[in-house]
């Protein structure tokens, strides 16, 4: 490795995660997984999500931030959890990226129109934030010309966070026995409108 390389590996020198604070956006199964496999790197952790048990919250050694405002404005890193819906599209806009700290850094695992794509380019661009990784775009696949990809403080993957074996398998298996459910009736084991069932006495 030569002096360029060296300096190279320097340039690309990563944030540590002793004592920083991880900043949970939605903490349903996804992001309370996430606490739990993040727990043995002695993070800090904040959640926002109106929808947490606080009862569960604490079992997990997470916060409970009073808004999402405060998240973001105390969190080195910021991990989105959110489903896609009507209050949740541009979830975190230009108001929210500028809340963060100049160092922290954005992680959207969940959907790409959560985060306003326009702003994030303004954020990374101008330093507002130090960086972003997003396994999701908006739109998706991310269009070639994305004014994004060029950037060099941003990594982008195209939607593998389920990308091993075994996930594929499960998620597979798990479709198949929700088919068998709803043919014969009987309750999904994931079902996203469980009013359904009170409706139907199920």
């Amino acid at each position: 490795l030569g002096p360029e390389g060296w300096a190279e590996t320097h340039r690309h020198a990563g944030t540590g995660l002793v004592g920083r604070t991880l900043g949970v956006v939605g903490l349903g199964s996804i992001g309370a997984e996430l606490v739990r496999l993040a727990a043995p790197l002695d993070l800090k952790f904040i959640a926002y999500d109106p929808y947490a048990d606080p009862k569960g919250a604490a079992d997990l050694g997470v916060r409970l931030g009073d808004d999402l405002d405060e998240l973001m404005a105390v969190a080195d890193f910021v991990s989105l959890h959110v489903p896609l819906t009507p209050e949740t599209h541009h979830y975190i806009a230009e108001e929210e990226l500028r809340l963060m700290k100049p160092t922290a850094i954005l992680i959207n695992v969940a959907r790409g129109p959560v985060v306003d794509s326009s702003a994030l380019y303004s954020a990374l661009k101008e330093g507002w934030i130090r960086a972003a990784a997003m396994d999701v775009t908006d739109p998706e696949p991310i269009l070639p010309d994305d004014p994004l990809l060029p950037l060099e403080n941003l990594v982008v993957t195209p939607h593998i966070g389920s990308a091993s074996e075994e996930s594929r398998r499960d998620m597979c298996l798990m479709a198949a026995r929700n088919l068998l459910a709803g043919i014969k009736g009987r309750r999904l084991e994931h079902c996203v409108n469980e009013e359904l069932y009170q409706l139907k006495g199920i």
